[in-house]
């Protein structure tokens, strides 16, 4: 391994190595390095053209399916009602609507979700306004972290922005039937400058360079954070893009070969808090892909039940807060957050739809909403072998045992099933 080579300081130390046992599971991956997206085509996350039948279906034979359409069917009618549905912004360079732009771009996603699974023309009104989101130019709100406009001007929420790309790859991948070509086109352009972006001037390189704070060294906490908003990304503009093959690969060998950076925020060492935040964005990634890859399975890899297992015994469900960490206001959202995800992504929980609680975040409780809508066919297509997994219970001070969590939250959280 060379080191500063072409420098004065150029030194070579020696290889590393490993031994693979003989015992090992071997798991091919080799069907991930070329996915044949084109032939796929879309829509192709959460479901596809040929499950949506069956999806649709559950909302008559699926009661939780049917409690998180209803749910959703009830929200998506009250963004219709907002001031900024009938007079959408043209422009993201304008004080007005106060509303941050990711978060429109979260309910344009969550409407289309419901046209897609109701297939009533009523939702029909987000195709234009999810065009004209994606013809926003770089420099403005509703561009992703990291971008800056002469007079200052940036996207909503600093890191938060950079969840806008991943409401508006749901949305291209979720229209593109009716869209036309140039339509089709905007939101190609748009995604490829935000991934350009964020893969070449924020998370990976800067400057032609690679950072030593990024995907390849010791990422830091908005690099990690935005590029698992923008994995799916990769999925959705794969054949669109020579930009969206790059991220793709970037991110499939990430989430595989890395999956945590362990840098200065994403080690669980930031408490219940930030350590379950970022969790539950790797949990999202990682959903995304196996939803749309039949041979990516990332559910099955051990460290996500390391992970889950960590966090069950750092803050017990129904556990408001612990002594050490930090966003206590965080804690619970978070907290109900990963366990949910990670329950869908590893196929050990039957979740039930109800949430009932102010303390799990809007975009949360949309995403949820959402695989709990398709949640009996994606538990019984993907995960036939479901595993038990362990909630930790802590010696408290007094002498007894502090059990995870409060009967409330548990009950409206998950059922442990064989």
């Amino acid at each position: 391994m060379g080191y500063d080579v072409g420098t004065e300081k150029e030194h070579w130390g020696g290889m590393r190595s490993f031994a693979i046992a003989d015992d090992a599971v071997v798991w091919d991956r080799a069907a991930l390095a070329k996915p044949n997206f084109a032939a796929q085509g879309h829509p192709r996350i959460l479901f596809n053209k040929q499950n949506l039948k069956d999806i649709r279906a559950l909302a008559q034979t699926d009661s939780s399916s049917k409690a998180a359409l209803d749910w959703m069917r009830e929200r998506a009618d009250a963004v219709m009602a907002k001031d900024w549905w009938d007079n959408f912004p043209k422009t993201d360079r304008e004080k007005e609507p106060e509303e941050e732009f990711y978060r429109i771009a979260g309910d344009l996603a969550l409407v289309c979700f419901v046209w897609r699974m109701t297939g009533d023309d009523v939702y029909a009104g987000v195709k234009d306004r999810a065009v004209t989101w994606a013809s926003y130019p770089p420099e403005g709100r509703a561009s992703p972290e990291g971008i800056k406009s002469p007079e200052g001007l940036r996207g909503d929420g600093n890191e938060d922005a950079t969840q806008g790309n991943e409401f508006l790859a749901l949305l291209f991948d979720w229209l593109y039937e009716d869209l036309s070509e140039a339509e089709r086109q905007i939101m190609i352009d748009s995604l490829t400058w935000r991934v350009d972006h964020w893969m070449n001037s924020y998370a990976w390189k800067r400057h032609g360079m690679v950072r030593s704070t990024s995907l390849s060294g010791m990422i830091s906490s908005h690099q990690y954070e935005g590029s698992m908003d923008t994995a799916i990304c990769g999925l959705v503009l794969y054949e669109h893009s020579e930009v969206g093959q790059q991220w793709y690969d970037l991110m499939c060998n990430y989430l595989i070969g890395v999956t945590c950076g362990f840098g200065f925020d994403e080690a669980w060492n930031e408490g219940p808090g930030y350590g379950s935040s970022k969790a539950k964005w790797l949990a999202n990634a990682s959903l995304y892909f196996d939803t749309t890859l039949p041979e990516a399975n990332f559910g099955r890899n051990p460290f996500y039940k390391k992970i889950t297992d960590y966090f069950s015994r750092v803050i017990p469900v129904g556990m408001d807060h612990n002594a050490w960490g930090n966003q206590r206001n965080a804690s619970r959202g978070n907290h109900l957050a990963h366990f949910r995800k990670f329950a869908y992504l590893m196929g050990g929980w039957q979740v039930s739809a109800e949430t009932g609680s102010s303390m799990v975040g809007r975009c949360f409780r949309n995403f949820v909403r959402g695989l709990n809508t398709c949640c009996p066919h994606i538990m019984t297509s993907r995960h036939q072998n479901r595993r038990k997994i362990r909630l930790g219970c802590f010696r408290s001070t007094g002498g007894g045992w502090l059990r995870p969590g409060r009967r409330v939250c548990a009950a409206r959280m998950m059922r442990v099933s064989a």
